[in-house]
C-alpha cells in the first residue's frame, strides 16, 4: 500500500472499505490537515476535531473525486472551510482562541515573520485558485521537489516552477497590503518550515475509528462533517451557477458584438449607396447639361437651314427669266457629268454601286467606333448595363446616318421643304 499514490489508495478504499488504505493516507495526510485547523482555531482539541471531520468528508466522497485531483491540496482545502464551518458555531471564540495561538510556542523558536504570517495564511490561502493553492500545498507545504509538484499538477517542471513563484507572489502581495514585508524566498521558507506540525499521538487511530468504523464519533464532529458536505455542496452550486453567468454574459457579449459588425457594415453599405446615389445625380446633371447644349447645338441649326432655305427663296423670287427652282437645284443642274447628270442623281448612281456602298459602310463603322469611344466616359457614369450601353451608341449612331441621309437628299433636291423640315424635327 505505500508504494500507491494517494488517488490508487483513495480507489482501492472506494472499491473494497479498504481500512488499509485509508489508514495509509491519513498516516500522509494528517499532519496537514490538523495544522491548517490549529491555525485557524488556535485550539487543538477542536482542531482534533475538524481533522476528524476531514477525514470523514474524505471517506464519504472517497468514490466522487475525480481523476487528477491533487488530495493534498482538496484536503487541505477541506480543512480550511470545515475549520471556517466550526468558527461560526462561536464567533466570539475566535479572537480568544486566536490570542492563545499567537501565545503559543512550538519546539523551535519562531522566526519574528512567522508570528505574523501564521494566523494570516489560511486566509492569504483562500484567494488563490485551486491551481496556485495546489501547488504552494505541494510544495511548501508538503516540501515535494518541483518534479513530483509538475506531476501532480500534470505539467512539466519549468511549468510547475513558474506556477509555484507566481501564487508565492501573489501570497507575498497580500501580506505586503497588510503591512508584513518580506520576500517571496523568506515566504517560502516560513511556510515550509513551520506550516506543519505533528499531530498529536493518537489522532490517527481515532481518525480511521471515526471515518472506517464509526467508533468514536462524537455528535459535534458528525454534525461538523455534515455542514461541511453542505458548504461544498452550496460551494460547487454557486461555482457552477457562477459559471453559467459568465457563459451567458460572454453569450450576450458575443451578440452584441456581432450585432455591432452588422450595424457598421449596414452603415457603411449605406454611405456607399449615397454616394453611388451622388455619382448618379452628378452623371444625371451632367447628361442634362450636354443635352441642353445639343439642344441649343440643334435650334442653332435648324435655324441655319431655315435661313439658307429663305435666302434660297429670295433668290429665286429676284430672277424674272430664270425658272422657279431653288439655288441648290440650280446649282446641281449647273453642275453635271459629260453624261448630263447632276450631283444628286450622280450620288445615288454611285451608291448602286457594291464598292461605293462598301466605303460607305467601312466610313460608318469607323464613325461609329469613334462615336462610341466619345460617348463610353457618359456611359460608365450612367452606370448603363452592357445592352443599355448598346442601345445609347444605336441611337447616337442612327442620329449620325440620318444627318448624312438627309444631307443627300437635300443635294440632290428630291424633296427639299421635307428634308428641311425633318431635319429640323431631328
Amino acid at each position: 500500500m505505500v508504494n500507491l499514490d494517494d488517488m490508487q489508495l483513495l480507489a482501492e478504499y472506494a472499491a473494497r472499505s479498504s481500512e488499509e488504505a485509508f489508514s495509509t493516507l491519513v498516516a500522509r495526510h494528517v499532519n496537514l490537515v490538523y495544522s491548517a485547523a490549529w491555525r485557524q482555531t488556535g485550539n487543538r482539541e477542536e482542531a482534533e476535531e475538524i481533522t476528524q471531520a476531514v477525514f470523514l468528508v474524505l471517506a464519504r466522497k472517497a468514490k466522487s473525486l475525480r481523476q487528477g485531483t491533487v488530495l493534498s491540496g482538496w484536503l487541505y482545502q477541506t480543512a480550511r472551510l470545515t475549520a471556517a464551518n466550526s468558527l461560526r458555531r462561536d464567533i466570539r471564540r475566535q479572537n480568544r482562541e486566536q490570542q492563545a495561538y499567537m501565545q503559543s510556542t512550538l519546539d523551535q523558536p519562531e522566526p519574528d515573520h512567522w508570528q505574523q504570517v501564521g494566523p494570516l495564511l489560511e486566509q492569504a490561502m483562500s484567494g488563490l485558485s485551486e491551481a496556485d493553492r495546489n501547488a504552494i500545498v505541494l510544495r511548501y507545504f508538503e516540501n515535494k521537489p518541483l518534479k513530483e509538484v509538475g506531476a501532480a499538477l500534470g505539467a512539466s517542471d519549468d511549468a510547475a516552477k513558474m506556477r509555484v513563484n507566481r501564487a508565492l507572489e501573489k501570497l507575498r502581495k497580500f501580506f505586503a497590503k497588510r503591512s508584513i514585508t518580506l520576500s517571496a524566498a523568506a515566504l517560502g521558507a516560513a511556510i515550509s518550515a513551520h506550516s506543519i506540525q505533528d499531530a498529536p499521538i493518537g489522532l490517527s487511530t481515532a481518525v480511521i475509528a471515526a471515518a472506517c468504523q464509526g467508533s468514536a464519533l462524537t455528535a459535534s464532529t458528525l454534525t461538523l462533517a455534515k455542514g461541511t458536505l453542505k458548504l461544498m455542496a452550496w460551494t460547487k452550486l454557486h461555482l457552477a451557477l457562477g459559471t453559467a453567468a459568465v457563459a451567458l454574459i460572454a453569450l450576450q457579449g458575443a451578440k452584441i458584438v456581432n450585432q455591432h459588425k452588422e450595424t457598421v457594415a449596414l452603415q457603411a453599405q449605406l454611405q456607399q449607396a449615397a454616394q453611388q446615389s451622388e455619382k448618379q445625380l452628378a452623371s444625371i446633371q451632367e447628361l442634362e447639361t450636354r443635352t441642353g447644349e445639343l439642344k441649343t447645338q440643334n435650334e442653332q441649326m435648324v435655324q441655319a437651314f431655315r435661313n439658307a432655305a429663305r435666302q434660297s427663296t429670295q433668290s429665286a423670287a429676284r430672277k424674272p427669266a430664270a425658272p422657279a427652282a431653288p439655288p441648290l437645284a440650280a446649282a446641281n443642274r449647273a453642275a453635271v457629268s459629260p453624261q448630263g447628270k447632276g450631283v444628286g442623281s450622280m450620288l445615288k448612281d454611285m451608291m448602286k454601286d457594291p464598292d461605293y456602298a462598301n466605303l460607305i459602310k467601312a466610313i460608318g463603322d469607323q464613325q461609329a467606333q469613334m462615336l462610341k469611344k466619345q460617348y463610353a466616359p457618359l456611359a460608365k457614369q450612367l452606370n448603363l448595363t452592357p445592352e443599355q450601353a448598346d442601345a445609347f451608341y444605336a441611337l447616337i449612331m442612327n442620329n449620325a446616318t440620318n444627318t448624312t441621309a438627309q444631307g443627300l437628299e437635300l443635294m440632290n433636291d428630291t424633296n427639299r421643304a421635307g428634308v428641311i423640315s425633318a431635319i429640323a424635327d431631328t
